[in-house]
């Protein structure tokens, strides 16, 4: 089994796929049924972005240094050159995972409760004892 595909099933794979449906439909519920719970509209559209950029960014970032390199990453003599760009391409890889980590992250900020503020101050009109 070639190298990548293993590294490919590593870090991501069809887990990754149900974990991406899944956070898109909480997503969607959060806003559809409870928009109240969103403190921070701002982190859940940066949320959203990083989603976004998780699923595209690694592939496209692949395939435009695979073209620019004039060989295949995946394949081949494992030359000098193959090896850094086959390095790179592993890297690449793993920013998938952490900018859906982010999202999450993002995600799990925006709809946290705020701070419990419970004490009031005591006015001036009040009496003491």
């Amino acid at each position: 089994m070639n190298t990548m595909m293993m590294l490919g099933q590593l870090l991501g794979g069809a887990t990754r796929v149900w974990l991406e449906f899944a956070f898109v439909v909480s997503i969607f519920t959060i806003l559809a049924f409870r928009p109240e719970r969103i403190r921070s509209v701002s982190l859940l559209q940066a949320a959203c972005g990083l989603l976004a950029l998780s699923m595209i960014l690694p592939s496209l970032l692949i395939f435009v240094i695979d073209e620019s390199a004039g060989s295949t990453a995946f394949g081949g003599s494992r030359t000098g050159q193959a090896k850094d760009i086959g390095m790179i391409v592993k890297l690449i890889t793993a920013s998938g995972p952490i900018l859906f980590a982010l999202a999450f992250l993002c995600a799990a900020f925006s709809v946290m409760p705020a701070p419990n503020t419970n004490s009031r101050p005591v006015s001036d009109e009040e009496p003491t004892a």
